[in-house]
């Protein structure tokens, strides 16, 4: 049975998300809502990084030269491995829609990934 079109009904609050998707076609679907997510199960472990201040942890324990804050970078990595990624190029997913408003900070491109891992050396895990 295929589906052709869904709307997502009024909350118990009365609010509507406004979220509907057509099916166009085999394989094909497109969203009008700009504030939906791929991977919702990211909220769980966005909201445990919040409240227990996982970014800041990073800053203060990792020692970067130069005053940059290594848990805007590594953050993401973290995300990208909850969201299924195996490789920094799949972190570019959390770039999409509305997800780094979801994950409460900045989703960095692949690239300045790669470089800030590049960076790290054997004697830096000593």
């Amino acid at each position: 049975m295929a589906v052709s079109e869904i709307a997502v009904r009024p909350t118990q609050g009365g609010t509507s998300s406004g979220a509907s998707f057509a099916g166009s076609g085999p394989g094909g679907v497109s969203f009008d809502d700009t504030g939906l997510v791929a991977n919702a199960g990211l909220i769980l472990t966005a909201t445990l990084v919040a409240r227990l201040g996982v970014e800041e942890l990073i800053d203060s324990m990792v020692r970067w030269p130069d005053g940059h804050r290594p848990g805007r970078k590594i953050l993401p990595l973290m995300h990208a491995l909850v969201a299924g990624g195996s490789h920094i190029e799949r972190a570019d997913v959390l770039r999409a829609g509305s997800t780094g408003r979801v994950l409460g900070h900045r989703v960095m491109a692949p690239s300045t990934l790669g470089t800030f891992l590049r960076a790290f050396s054997f004697g830096h895990v000593r």
